[in-house]
């Protein structure tokens, strides 16, 4: 059964914003890898939080609640949000956490996607124009793949990607 975060967390202490995000979270389930030195936090949230925020909250539980030891903490964020929130709308708020998080693994695909050209042909299919390169090609199906995982698992949206490919002048 789902707790609230803090019911789950009651020693915590966060700044004020970051608690008042996380005063109608969930958590769904806390699991440790077999070595214990991995944790992950499954937590639903009716409100979005951006990427770096919750990356700052993996820190501060690390901090607060694991100190001198070598526990990881992983925060898996998903969203209940209400239904004025398309996928189009969301990738106008939520651009930067999407940034981000393409960035966390490489600055590459995240400056691909930040000059992507993206327009929405409908609720669901987002169109990602790109320069026809060696580069662009060989990173933009991973950056699509990885856009659709977040759509999907952490806003439950199946969202068509389409890439269109613009021949550079």
């Amino acid at each position: 059964m789902a707790a609230t975060f803090f019911e789950v967390f009651p020693v915590l202490k966060l700044n004020k914003n970051m608690a008042a995000l996380l005063e109608e979270a969930r958590i769904d389930k806390v699991a440790a890898s077999q070595a214990h030195n991995r944790i992950r936090i499954y937590m639903t949230c009716p409100r979005l939080i951006a990427y770096e925020e919750i990356r700052k909250l993996e820190v501060q539980i690390e901090a607060q609640l694991f100190e001198n030891t070598d526990v990881r903490v992983e925060v898996a964020d998903r969203y209940e949000l209400s239904e004025m929130y398309t996928p189009e709308r969301l990738m106008t708020i939520y651009f930067d956490s999407f940034e981000a998080e393409l960035r966390s693994s490489s600055d590459l695909e995240a400056n691909i996607f930040r000059s992507a050209g993206k327009e929405f042909l409908d609720a669901s299919t987002l169109v990602l124009t790109v320069p026809d390169n060696f580069i662009t090609v060989s990173k933009i199906v991973v950056i699509r793949d990885k856009l659709l995982r977040i759509f999907k698992e952490r806003f439950t949206f199946d969202v068509d990607i389409r890439i269109k490919y613009e021949a550079e002048e």
